[in-house]
């Protein structure tokens, strides 16, 4: 599994989620200006955890969005910081 074919399919799947999160993100902020249903914090979490915290953070400092709830920045942290372990770990191995 350590071949350049995998890493460049990892790589592709962390843009696509990132993109995604970002676009979450970004809906997020439109629904929150004009008064319409948000998108759930729980959701934006999945999407972190599912690869996309690159996005979200890009998101969180370029729509200057969700910056000021201390809590959902700790969780995007820890996203960020379980895909960082685990790829440490994986390539210990």
């Amino acid at each position: 599994m350590n071949t350049p074919t995998f890493y460049a399919a990892v790589a592709i799947w962390y843009a696509l989620a990132s993109l995604a999160t970002a676009g979450l993100f970004y809906a997020d902020k439109v629904a929150a200006r004009v008064g319409q249903r948000r998108v759930p914090e729980k959701r934006l979490h999945i999407a972190c955890l599912l690869g996309g915290w690159p996005g979200a953070i890009v998101a969180i400092r370029v729509f200057r969005h969700k910056n000021r709830k201390p809590a959902f920045l700790v969780y995007t942290a820890l996203a960020a910081l379980i895909h960082v372990g685990l790829w440490i770990g994986w390539m210990l191995l």
